[in-house]
């Protein structure tokens, strides 16, 4: 059960550590030579921030596209149960409380997508 909860994200993963730690001696810039070594690095991280803020503009996109998909989605569902629930109204309890509790654990999955969009 614990697997299923951590799997759909109601339970929070452990963090997993950093790939490369961090150590200040690695950085004994005192010799000439090293300037390179600065001018090099300081490119690197340049290209890095370039590739993480091109890769936050995808990720915006993907987010926004879901979400306008999603809410037609919810829209359409909100106009066709009541439609649902008069058709069956011969039916039992049961089958109405069962289609309605289904489309709350949907809604339910939709916002737990955006706690866990947040998180990473």
């Amino acid at each position: 059960m614990k697997n299923f909860l951590e799997s759909i994200g109601v339970i929070s993963i452990k963090k997993e550590e950093e790939p490369n730690s961090y150590n200040h001696k690695d950085y004994n810039l005192k010799k000439e030579s090293d300037s390179d070594k600065i001018v090099v690095h300081k490119e690197f991280l340049k290209s890095i921030l370039e590739e993480e803020n091109n890769r936050l503009g995808f990720i915006e996109n993907k987010t926004s596209q879901i979400i306008s998909q999603t809410s037609i989605v919810f829209s359409l569902l909100g106009l066709f149960v009541p439609i649902i629930m008069d058709r069956f109204e011969s039916t039992s309890l049961f089958l109405k409380i069962s289609i309605i509790g289904l489309l709350l654990v949907t809604f339910l999955f939709f916002v737990l997508s955006f706690i866990n969009n947040k998180r990473s």
